[in-house]
Protein backbone atom coordinates (compact mmCIF):
# COMPACT_ATOMS: atom_id res chain seq x y z
CA UNK A 1 0.00 0.00 0.00
CA UNK A 2 2.88 2.37 0.76
CA UNK A 3 4.37 1.73 -2.69
CA UNK A 4 1.06 2.39 -4.43
CA UNK A 5 0.60 5.65 -2.53
CA UNK A 6 4.14 6.65 -3.46
CA UNK A 7 3.59 5.96 -7.15
CA UNK A 8 0.16 7.60 -7.41
CA UNK A 9 0.71 10.53 -5.05
CA UNK A 10 -2.58 9.72 -3.30
CA UNK A 11 -2.91 9.76 0.49
CA UNK A 12 -3.66 6.66 2.54
CA UNK A 13 -6.68 7.23 4.79
CA UNK A 14 -6.87 4.76 7.72
CA UNK A 15 -10.44 3.61 8.41
CA UNK A 16 -11.78 1.27 11.09
CA UNK A 17 -15.23 0.19 12.28
CA UNK A 18 -16.93 -1.27 15.32
CA UNK A 19 -20.18 -3.28 15.40
CA UNK A 20 -22.09 -3.34 18.68
CA UNK A 21 -24.12 -6.45 17.83
CA UNK A 22 -22.49 -9.11 15.69
CA UNK A 23 -21.50 -12.69 15.15
CA UNK A 24 -17.73 -13.10 14.95
CA UNK A 25 -16.56 -16.15 13.04
CA UNK A 26 -13.70 -18.27 14.33
CA UNK A 27 -11.70 -17.85 11.14
CA UNK A 28 -8.19 -16.47 10.62
CA UNK A 29 -9.55 -12.96 9.96
CA UNK A 30 -12.29 -13.01 12.67
CA UNK A 31 -14.89 -12.01 10.06
CA UNK A 32 -17.87 -10.18 11.57
CA UNK A 33 -21.50 -10.49 10.50
CA UNK A 34 -23.73 -7.65 11.70
CA UNK A 35 -27.01 -8.73 13.26
CA UNK A 36 -30.30 -6.90 12.59
CA UNK A 37 -30.45 -3.42 14.14
CA UNK A 38 -26.72 -3.42 14.89
CA UNK A 39 -24.95 -0.07 15.05
CA UNK A 40 -21.76 0.45 13.12
CA UNK A 41 -19.31 3.13 14.27
CA UNK A 42 -16.79 4.21 11.66
CA UNK A 43 -13.53 5.88 12.71
CA UNK A 44 -11.36 7.76 10.23
CA UNK A 45 -7.73 8.62 11.02
CA UNK A 46 -5.35 11.24 9.72
CA UNK A 47 -4.31 10.75 6.07
CA UNK A 48 -0.73 9.63 5.46
CA UNK A 49 1.05 10.98 2.38
CA UNK A 50 4.08 9.24 0.89
CA UNK A 51 6.41 11.53 -1.09
CA UNK A 52 7.46 10.21 -4.50
CA UNK A 53 11.14 10.64 -3.60
CA UNK A 54 10.84 8.75 -0.26
CA UNK A 55 13.73 6.41 0.49
CA UNK A 56 13.34 2.99 2.13
CA UNK A 57 13.92 4.34 5.64
CA UNK A 58 11.29 7.06 5.22
CA UNK A 59 8.81 4.55 3.75
CA UNK A 60 9.33 2.30 6.78
CA UNK A 61 8.72 5.25 9.13
CA UNK A 62 5.51 6.11 7.26
CA UNK A 63 4.40 2.46 7.40
CA UNK A 64 4.93 2.49 11.17
CA UNK A 65 3.00 5.80 11.42
CA UNK A 66 0.10 4.28 9.48
CA UNK A 67 0.14 1.16 11.67
CA UNK A 68 0.09 3.29 14.85
CA UNK A 69 -2.78 5.41 13.51
CA UNK A 70 -4.82 2.28 12.68
CA UNK A 71 -4.19 0.84 16.14
CA UNK A 72 -5.27 4.09 17.80
CA UNK A 73 -8.65 4.24 16.00
CA UNK A 74 -9.47 0.51 16.21
CA UNK A 75 -11.64 -0.82 19.04
CA UNK A 76 -11.06 -4.48 19.90
CA UNK A 77 -13.78 -6.04 22.02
Amino acid sequence: MISTAQLTGMAIVPVSYHLNWKIQLKSWDRFQVPLPFARCEIAVGKPVRVPREAADAEREALRKQLEDELRSITRDD
